[in-house]
Parts: C-alpha cells; structure tokens; sequence
C-alpha cells in the first residue's frame, strides 16, 4: 500500500508531501493546478526512464521519494535484488538532474531503473488516459483473461511455457547441427588422422628432453673415440697376432696340466669373462650408445618430435595431453547422425506435451472466457451502458513462431484473444477499438479491472482521469465501481467529476497554481466540510452557494 509521497521541484510542484490511506483516495483540483504531477512522480519514483524536463523551472534536479506499507508474506521480491524491508516499509526514491540522468534508490540504496521496475510492479499499477490503448492490444486481452484463471490456470501456463522453451532450445540445436554435420564430420575426420600420425610416432612424456641427453652422452662418446680404437686393438688385434682372449685361452689348458696351479686356474675363467665384457663394452661405445641406439637414431628421433612441436605449436606433454582428450572425446562421442536422431526424438516427445497442454489452455481459456464476458458485460450494463455485450473471442493464431500439426504456436499457447463489443442484441460484434467511445473505453476498463482484480494479489491501482468523456448518472456508477475496487485494493483516483470525488474515504484537494507553484499548504487532505465546498465547485456553481453546498451534500450521501 502507497503510504507517502514526496515531491521537490517536479513540474508546478515546487514541495509538497501526501499522505494515503487504505480504500479510496481521490485528487482534484482546477486545471493546470498539479494534479498530474501526482502521477507524474510515483511513474518516476517507480522506474520509468528518467525526464528531466519535468524539472521545475529554475531548479537544477527534482526528487521524488515514494514509501510503501508492506506486508512480508505479500512482498514477493527476487531475492538476488537483496532487499531487506525497514519496519514493515520499502521506499523508492529517484533524483533527475539536468543532463537527464537519473538516480534510483531502494531503502536509500543505489538500483537500477530495471530493479526498482520490478520491485514495482508488485506495488501498484497506473491506469491513464492513453492506457485506455492497451484495450486494443492482443497480448493485453490475452494477460487479462489468463489473470482470471487462478493458480490451477497458471500452473498449465507455466508447464507450457517450459515446453515451449524446451522445444524452442532442441529445434535449434537441431538445426544448428544439421548445418554443421558436415564441419563435424570433416573435423572428426581430420581428429582420426591426427590421432594416427600421433599413435604412429607414439612420443612418451618428456622424451625430447631424455633425447637431448642421450645425445650429450653421444657426445661425450664421440670425443673418447681414440681411446676406445686403442683398448679395441690390444683386445682384438687385426693381422695374424692372436687376441687376449685367445691366448688367454690356451694360458688357461696350460695352467690346468699343472697339479700347483690350480688356484690360479680356478680364477682365469673369470678373467676371460671379465675381458669378453670389456670387449663388448667398448665395442658398443665405437658404434651404440650403453642402450644400443646409434647417434643417428637419436638425430632422427629428435628431428619428428620436433617437427610435432612445431606443427602444433605447444611443448611435447602438451601435444600428448591434448591428443589424450581428443581420443576420449573421439570414443565418447556420437555420430552426428546418431546426434540428430536423438534430438528428434526428444523433440517428438516435447511437441506431444507443447500440443497437449496448449489443448488444455485453449480449453480452460474457453471457460475464463465465458465467465469474463458475462461479468463484463453486467458491469457495462450498471454503467450505463444497457445494450453493451462484451464478448471474448477465441481464435487460433494464424501466424507465431513455430507451426506444429498445421497449428501455430507461441509462448502463450495456440489462442488469440479479441475483445468485441456490440450494442443490442441484432448488432454485430466488432474489435472494441472500432467500435466503442473514448468514454465507454474508459468504462469497458474500468469494468475490466473490477472483474479481474477479484483473483489479484493486493496491489495499489492508480486512475489518472479514465472517467473523462462520462457524466451524470454514467459518473455515479463509476464512482461506485471505484468503491467497490476500493474494498479489495487501495484506490487513487486523480478526477475531476464530483460524482466521482463524493465515493472517496479520502479527499486531497491542490489549490496552487502554476505561476506560483504548487507547496506543501497547497495539497491538504480535506475535512467533511472542505469536501462539500470542494465538490460544489466541482459541479460549476458558485461553491458558496447554498444550492451548490446542497448539491454537494446530496452527492457525499450517495457513499453512506
């Protein structure tokens, strides 16, 4: 519920504070003299894009600061806005400059026009003149209607909605794949080759760098060359002259013929075993590394790992991890076919739910819709509108974002919704913006929210002037309608019929003017006998008077 509002330097308001009540609440006032600015300033301190030519003349900045009684069950915030209530209030509060930049704050807290939006839209909802256009629009019609439907409604829409969102998402992952099935194919295809050229040189971690080892030692070996020629030479010399090992040999059938030799004989097999390895050994060092690999393999070696690094352009154990991923990632995945084939099915199975529940909608739609004209209906009757027949058309959508079984569909459902109007039962029904007045539009909406308020969360409704082009006994009706929302719902109604003003629990008459701008004196929240005078000069009499007092006092009777 809107309990304050304060107003600085904002179009004829130089300062002025208000302060509201439940029920009813209406603003009159000569014309020019700021009733307007009232809305004027709750749009701004509820988000709407910031407007700094409605700073007062002379002022560098206006500020507005609205404050709301709220009750914490009822206060359904999103809670990443992080918004703690203050003793049971939220207040919204927005500063314009003249650059036109805007500050907003809730509960004296920097936010963003989009936050303290959807805070508000929580609080209250305005309905002006140039509302009287959202009658007219389909996507109105069809929130109105759906608002009628309660929480069982509302849960249809939403499993749709997820649906529809659901078949949106996989329609475009299949069609995205369809277009890339041949880039996937091409890229698995060269994955295959790379993992092949990979496998066939099948590097180990850190094998660059042991290469680069075994080749120092190669190195190393290389300048020992000489040495190792010269023990190869005593060990096996070329010619005739007999190796160590043979003559070894026979030193050792020698030694065993002689019975005091025979220590020495058991220890010189050993030594020609000794010897045997040491010939090997250097044998090895004049042609292979200590492992058997010759120099020129090791070059060759290090010459395709390096051709590797440099083709993908990342250090060795990176190439392997990432070959490692790409072989898991090859093995786990699906064929694009395959891909396809799955989302299909899982489309298939989501078109059945989107039809069936949009069946649904379409059928509790209907029922709404019968309940909703009736309503409608009665209530333009009881303003003055005795031929009106309000009726709520159904009709499937001939053209939305997807088409599903030569139907077509949206995120709302398969159902366009038109208000139609006619007047007397042989008339034909038309589109209500065709034919219906500015002053039955105002009534044909405020009937509207009459009806559709019954099922709605408590909320403040704001009525900038909607009984303009009405009168007479046409206002009085209206004015109990206001009432009567006024039961349920806070009310404000800025108006300048006094049939209108005499429905009000609260009277807030503004007596400034634009030369002079409007201060906090000039707003004042009148008594019984204020109103009556007010009401009087609302009528067109001399206020006064005592027929206009009289006339007055007859239209405050109209509430008791």
């Amino acid at each position: 519920m809107l309990k304050e509002l304060r107003i600085a330097n904002l179009g004829v308001v130089e300062k002025a504070e208000l302060a509201f009540l439940p029920g009813l609440t209406v603003l009159t006032g000569e014309t020019g003299a700021g009733k307007t600015m009232i809305i004027h300033a709750l749009n701004q301190s509820i988000g709407n894009r910031s407007d700094s030519s409605l700073i007062r003349d002379g002022a560098q900045r206006f500020v507005v600061e609205s404050v709301w009684a709220m009750d914490n069950t009822q206060f359904l915030v999103n809670p990443d806005y992080d918004i703690e209530l203050e003793d049971g209030e939220l207040t919204l509060s927005k500063t314009v400059d003249q650059t036109g930049k805007g500050k907003s704050l809730i509960n004296g807290i920097t936010s963003n026009g989009n936050t303290v939006s959807a805070v508000s839209d929580q609080l209250i909802q305005i309905f002006g003149q140039n509302d009287q256009r959202l009658l007219s629009k389909p996507s109105w019609q069809l929130a109105a209607l759906d608002s009628m439907g309660g929480l069982t409604h509302s849960e249809i829409l939403t499993k749709y909605r997820d649906a529809f969102e659901q078949f949106v998402s996989l329609s475009s992952d299949l069609n995205q794949l369809k277009k890339r099935q041949d880039e996937i194919l091409k890229n698995k295809a060269q994955l295959i080759a790379a993992l092949a050229e990979f496998d066939e040189i099948a590097p180990v971690l850190d094998e660059d760098d042991a290469i680069l080892e075994q080749i120092k030692v190669f190195e190393k070996y290389e300048s020992e060359q000489d040495l190792y020629r010269n023990i190869q030479k005593i060990l096996d010399p070329d010619g005739v002259e007999a190796s160590i090992n043979d003559q070894l040999g026979r030193l050792m059938k020698l030694v065993s013929q002689a019975a005091d030799l025979d220590a020495f004989g058991e220890r010189l097999p050993e030594l020609l075993i000794s010897l045997e390895d040491l010939s090997l050994t250097v044998s090895n060092r004049l042609a292979y590394g200590a492992d058997g690999i010759s120099l020129d393999d090791l070059n060759t070696r290090r010459a395709t790992l390096n051709a590797l690094i440099r083709k993908y352009g990342t250090p060795l154990n990176e190439i392997i991890s990432q070959m490692q991923s790409n072989r898991a990632a090859l093995e786990n995945a699906l064929e694009p076919a395959d891909e396809i084939a799955r989302i299909e099915t899982e489309i298939k199975k989501t078109q059945e739910v989107l039809i069936s529940l949009a069946v649904e909608i379409n059928q509790s739609r209907q029922a709404l819709a019968e309940v909703l004209q009736k309503a409608i209906t009665h209530e333009l009757h009881d303003l003055k509108m005795p031929e009106a027949i309000f009726n709520c058309q159904i009709t499937a959508i001939k053209q939305a974002d997807i088409e599903l079984d030569s139907r077509f569909f949206d995120r709302n459902g398969m159902d366009e919704i038109t208000f139609l109007l006619g007047h007397g039962a042989d008339s034909s029904l038309k589109p209500i913006a065709k034919t219906a007045s500015g002053g039955e539009l105002s009534r044909i909406m405020l009937a509207l929210q009459v009806v559709l308020t019954e099922n709605q969360p408590e909320i403040t409704y704001i009525f900038d002037e909607v009984d303009a082009g009405i009168g007479g006994e046409t206002a009085i009706e209206v004015g109990k309608r206001l009432a009567r929302l006024a039961s349920r719902q806070q009310v404000i109604v800025v108006t300048h019929l006094p049939q209108v003003a005499a429905f009000a629990d609260h009277h807030f008459a503004i007596t400034g003017n634009v030369t002079a701008g409007i201060k906090i004196s000039d707003v004042q929240l009148l008594d019984q006998q204020a109103r009556e005078i007010e009401i009087a000069r609302m009528l067109g009499g001399i206020k006064t008077s005592a027929a206009a007092l009289q006339h007055a006092r007859e239209l405050l009777t109209l509430k008791e």
